[in-house]
């Protein structure tokens, strides 16, 4: 937190978003340097004492009144944006823009069945949106406010459809976006990497059973790491033209 200015951090509990504002020490003195200057001359005692004194930081919580299951900050628009489960009630299956300095919810688009996950383009106009009740992804215009194409993640032989464990979009291209899947039915669930291209997926995806729960671009859409919960550690994948994904296992010890 940069000196004379106030910090902002958002916290998710159970489902519930908090905003706490923390605000820096206040100055000593709101005088002129001038006006300050001549007093710590006429009392430069009392002037040491105010000085060694500790200055205490402010704080402030609130709670928004929303129930959410993911949130991402846009820097764009300075907005949080939030996926809204169905049982929020009224306001459910939606996608809600949050004003972090007034705490203020303002707005509600629906997006489809339980929105989860959510994953924005680095350019801050879109955003990509896990349907948890449809096994698919929706693209949303951050620009427009309004929801755009959906399409599903495939599915397999014995374990149905596929849902969405997590999700990144590559930098430099708001089209293409990369899926770690997972199936409801089965164990181990997670049923490889994917990448899809304007929602169409590349023809080659990781080995299903054991791999990458969690991913995210490096600075390079042809690069993309992940790391396991069930003993794939963690991995570099190569994203190749012709829709290959080369795995590079990373040493994670210290």
């Amino acid at each position: 937190m940069l000196p004379g200015t106030s910090s902002l951090v958002l916290s998710i509990v159970l489902g519930t978003i908090f905003l706490t504002s923390i605000a820096p020490p206040s100055s000593l003195s709101t005088k002129p340097e001038s006006t300050a200057a001549s007093e710590a001359m006429r009392r430069p005692s009392a002037w040491a004492s105010r000085a060694a004194a500790p200055q205490a930081e402010t704080h402030s919580v609130r709670q928004l009144p929303i129930v959410t299951k993911d949130v991402v900050f846009d820097q764009i628009t300075g907005k949080f944006y939030a996926s809204v489960p169905s049982r929020a009630g009224a306001m459910g299956n939606s996608i809600a823009r949050i004003n972090p300095v007034t705490g203020v919810v303002e707005g509600y688009v629906f997006i489809g069945s339980e929105p989860g996950k959510l994953a924005l383009s680095d350019d801050g106009h879109t955003l990509y949106v896990s349907l948890d009740g449809a096994a698919a992804v929706r693209r949303y215009d951050i620009t427009t406010q309004t929801a755009g194409a959906q399409f599903t993640l495939g599915e397999g032989v014995f374990n149905g459809p596929f849902f969405v464990k997590d999700l990144a979009v590559a930098p430099g291209n708001p089209d293409l976006i990369a899926v770690s899947r997972k199936n409801l039915t089965g164990s181990p669930d997670f049923e490889g990497v994917a990448v899809y291209d304007g929602g169409v997926q590349r023809p080659v995806t990781t080995p299903r059973h054991t791999g990458s729960d969690f991913i995210d671009f490096s600075a390079s859409a042809s690069t993309l790491y992940g790391f396991g919960d069930g003993g794939s550690g963690l991995q570099r994948m190569r994203l190749q033209v012709r829709g290959r994904i080369l795995i590079h296992a990373l040493r994670t010890g210290l």
